[in-house]
């Protein structure tokens, strides 16, 4: 199931997604692919998505994986949205930032990241980032929503 969950990636930057695709691309990952550069345009695509914890075809984001150089202000408080929400908070969220600032990346984990990642400007190692995201989150760990209860 969890290989067909879909991947959120909050990105503005049109190359940026391109990097993300190719990535996904040469690592043969296959899940869809969702992009949204705004606030509304996650929570519009979250909300359109129709979740309830009993039913396989859950279809929430696996991971979502956002870009921490929208703006500070703006990723936090996308940040913070999330994980105030009691269905989106069980998702995990990833961030990807060009800033190895310890003040940024506490401020991240404070706020409910469940990873952080500074942003590789070499393809190769960012292709290695994005495998390694794929394969922790949406192969080796378990989260309750991927879970169908019964």
């Amino acid at each position: 199931m969890k290989g067909d969950l879909p991947i959120l990636i909050v990105e503005h930057d049109e190359r940026e997604q391109a990097l993300f695709s190719l990535a996904m691309a040469s690592n043969q990952i296959h899940n869809p692919i969702r992009f949204a550069a705004t606030n509304d345009e996650i929570f519009s695509y979250l909300g359109s998505i129709f979740y309830h914890p009993r039913l396989a075809q859950n279809r929430l984001p696996g991971v979502i994986i956002l870009n921490h150089t929208l703006s500070k202000a703006e990723s936090f408080g996308v940040l913070e949205s999330i994980k105030a929400n009691s269905i989106y908070k069980q998702i995990p969220v990833v961030v990807l930032s060009s800033s190895s600032n310890a003040e940024d990346m506490d401020t991240c984990y404070s706020k409910g990241c469940n990873g952080y990642f500074t942003r590789p400007f070499n393809e190769e190692e960012y292709k290695k980032v994005v495998k390694v995201i794929y394969d922790f989150w949406l192969d080796a760990a378990t989260v309750p929503y991927y879970t169908v209860n019964t």
